[in-house]
């Protein structure tokens, strides 16, 4: 597709609400091994609250691969990414030959609002710039990832960095005590988190 792969987007007062999107493969062939990219987002989101990507089982997993700006991007809205492999083959061990998305994950918002996006269980790697990109937007968590690495987070399929916090992004959580909360952020090119812009913490 020239434009996005999935393209969920309301306006103004008018919310798409409770979307799923789960055993896809997108951005890549059928079986999930080689590129066929779409050159906008593989999946955008936008005025549409509670959307679910991925979910609970194996079967609910997508893989969202070799897309253009962002594998998923989400502006300004309540979403939750659940067990997808988001950058790497159905096989989650290795970067799709040819694959040049810059980010994995980018969650953003115009007007620095509370978000509550949940990204959880992921692989999330072999992205150029970020394996996550948060801008602007606050309250969001990150549980349970492996980020850079493989799907048993023992081999290094690196993003550049594996996740960013910008402009402005507040109450963002990281990892957790809790079982399986914890996330791997390992094998990345350049750095492993990163806060950077005014009013940015975590």
């Amino acid at each position: 597709n020239q434009g996005n792969g999935v393209n969920i987007s309301g306006s103004g007062s008018n919310l798409i609400k409770g979307t799923v999107i789960r055993a896809n493969k997108i951005g890549v062939n059928r079986t999930g091994s080689g590129l066929l990219a779409n050159n906008g987002a593989g999946i955008y989101v936008s005025s549409a609250n509670i959307t679910t990507i991925g979910g609970d089982t194996t079967g609910d997993r997508n893989i969202i691969s070799g897309n253009g700006t962002s594998n998923i991007e989400i502006r300004g809205t309540t979403t939750t990414i659940k067990n997808n492999y988001i950058g790497t083959n159905a096989d989650g061990n290795a970067k799709v030959t040819g694959a040049t998305t810059l980010t994995g994950i980018k969650v953003y918002s115009d007007t620095g609002a509370q978000l509550w996006t949940s990204i959880r269980d992921n692989v999330i790697s072999g992205n150029s710039n970020y394996g996550v990109e948060i801008v602007n937007c606050k309250d969001n968590t990150l549980l349970g990832n492996k980020i850079g690495v493989d799907k048993d987070g023992t081999v290094s399929i690196s993003n550049g960095s594996g996740i960013i916090l910008n402009s402005g992004s507040q109450n963002n959580t990281i990892g957790g005590a809790g079982s399986g909360e914890y996330n791997i952020i390992s094998g990345n090119t350049q750095c492993g988190i990163i806060v950077d812009g005014v009013g940015s913490d975590s």
